[in-house]
């Protein structure tokens, strides 16, 4: 589990995040959503220790990151907005391999988890790196971080840059991420209606945490995340069913 407990951060005297408390279980899917500025990036980097907080503490796995912050970058993958950001090789087998091999592990370890991380997203290991699609870069990010074998997975927009072939790419690959605590950081509110909790930050507070359904039906907690209910959850409220909903969204996109 990740724990924040009362964690506030600033940058040169500007705080992004104040007293936020929350936590994170292994095997659900959780959106953090809100305005611009509200701090769901600064809140991830926490939460996988790039940052460590000013107060309060985050704990992975029963593990202080003040402590020992390479605990959690090791149990806490990041998938960047801009999938051009993490690559790292030209050949996508090496850029899969490119953490496994840091980690000093045997070549038969690295080529395993190689070829069962790229298996996961439906990448094949040979081409090159550069030459993928902007969907298919995005999988290949997934695919270096599921290589290191995390607990959790963190996803800062990925699907912001994407066509409607790239983003479903990618939203097919986050659905198989199975037993992993998946944080989706998102503008979209139809990917966060997909999550199994919505974490709604304004100012650097948690202004909400509640499922998809009673969150998207608050209108108070909606006008304080400075969001709107998806297409699909307007829908269903004008009693249009849900699978038709979804798909009426999806031919949209």
């Amino acid at each position: 589990m990740i724990e924040l407990r009362s964690v506030s951060y600033s940058y040169g005297g500007i705080r992004a995040l104040d007293r936020v408390s929350l936590s994170i279980k292994r095997g659900e899917r959780v959106a953090l959503v809100g305005p611009n500025s509200s701090g769901k990036s600064t809140l991830a980097r926490i939460m996988n220790a790039l940052l460590l907080p000013c107060e309060g503490e985050c704990i992975v796995d029963g593990v202080d990151t003040k402590a020992d912050p390479m605990h959690a970058r090791r149990a806490v993958g990041m998938v960047f907005q801009d999938p051009d950001s993490q690559i790292v090789a030209h050949r996508v087998l090496d850029d899969v391999a490119f953490g496994p091999r840091n980690l000093g592990l045997p070549e038969k370890e690295v080529q395993r988890r190689v070829f069962e991380a790229l298996k996961a997203v439906g990448l094949e290991p040979d081409g090159e790196a550069q030459r993928l699609s902007g969907g298919q870069k995005q999988l290949l990010a997934i695919a270096g971080v599921l290589a290191m074998r995390p607990s959790y997975v963190i996803l800062d927009e990925p699907t912001a840059f994407l066509d409607c072939r790239g983003s479903r790419l990618v939203e097919d690959a986050i659905s198989g991420l199975k037993g992993l605590g998946v944080v989706i950081i998102t503008h979209d509110m139809e990917e966060a209606a997909r999550a199994d909790r919505i974490i709604a930050l304004s100012g650097g507070r948690v202004v909400a945490d509640s499922t998809p359904e009673r969150f998207f039906s608050d209108d108070a907690q909606l006008a304080m995340a400075g969001v709107e209910p998806p297409y699909s959850f307007r829908l269903r409220k004008a009693s249009i069913p849900a699978p038709m909903a979804h798909e009426v969204v999806r031919s949209c996109r």
